[in-house]
Formats: C-alpha cells, structure tokens, sequence
C-alpha cells in the first residue's frame, strides 16, 4: 500500500516537473499525462479552434451571400445547387406575387389595375369597378374611415380614396 502512494507521488513530481519544463510526459499505455501536451501546443491548440471558428463564421457568411446572388440572378449557388432554377422562381413569384397589389388582386379575384392594399379580404364588383374589402383591423380599413371623416364632415356628397370614388351618403 504504501509503495503505491510512494509511486503516484513521484509520478505527480514528474509531471508537474514536466509542466514546468515544457515537456509531455509519457505514462506506459496511457499516452501523454498533465494536461495532455505541452503549454505551447495547449496554445497552438487554442489558437487553431479560435481561426477555426472565425473560418466557419465567414464561410457561413459567403454561402449566405452566394445563396441570396443566386436568388436574384435566377441561378442557385452554395447548398441549394440541386433545386432547379425554375422550382426556387416559382417559389419566388409565389412569394413576391402575394406581396405585391396585382398578386393581392390576384388572390381575392379583382380585376387588373385594381389597388388591393394589405388586409384584403373580399372584393364587391359593381359597374363602376371593383371595390375592396378589408379586415376591420388593417391599416387600409382605418385609412378609409378617416378619409370618410375628414371627407364627408363638410357636407360634400362624395370623395375618392384609392383611385375609387365614394358617396358620403350613409345607409
């Protein structure tokens, strides 16, 4: 018992000598001992995964940009390649046409040239054109009540809002 304290003292000796010289110490069959290697390759070791992660930080930031070019050419770049072009334009179109007024228009079934704002639910088609409907809550919905107010408190039989001519008369 006491042989084996004596050993794993003098084995501590070793490595803190070890640590102090700047060396790896060997144990049989357990490879480096004191903190695995050296200070210096402890440093190089610190050095090496700091430049690895501003590498993989960059790297993420070219794909990034090489993904959004290729969306705006047409062509697919970095880890989309294998979608098809016409597949990423389509999804596109699908996108960019439900935020534009002709895609808005589109969707609740007004006709061409009609100004369909954000909150669009439904559309009335009369013979003077198509007037939209929106959600009580939208911006467009509180646009034309103030534009009602400010309009038809004067007295005045009528005003125009979005292109679209109004009657102040109430039901």
């Amino acid at each position: 018992m006491i042989g084996k304290i004596k050993s794993k003292l003098k084995e501590r000796k070793k490595i803190k000598q070890a640590r102090k010289d700047d060396k790896p110490v060997y144990k049989a069959g357990v490879g480096n001992v004191g903190g695995g290697s050296t200070i210096a390759s402890r440093m190089k070791g610190r050095v090496k995964s700091a430049a690895g992660k501003v590498k993989s930080a960059v790297g993420k930031a070219k794909e990034k940009r090489k993904f959004k070019k290729g969306h705006k050419s047409g062509t697919i770049a970095g880890p989309m390649q294998k979608t098809t072009t016409n597949k990423v334009k389509s999804k596109l179109k699908s996108k960019v046409g439900s935020m534009t007024s002709a895609g808005r228009a589109k969707k609740i079934g007004a006709a061409k040239g009609t100004k369909v704002s954000r909150g669009a639910v439904g559309v009335q088609k009369t013979k003077g054109g198509d007037y939209v409907k929106y959600k009580k809550d939208s911006k467009a919905a509180g646009s034309f009540r103030s534009a009602f107010k400010s309009k038809c408190t004067g007295g005045s039989k009528g005003f125009t809002w979005q292109g679209r001519k109004y009657s102040c008369a109430k039901k």
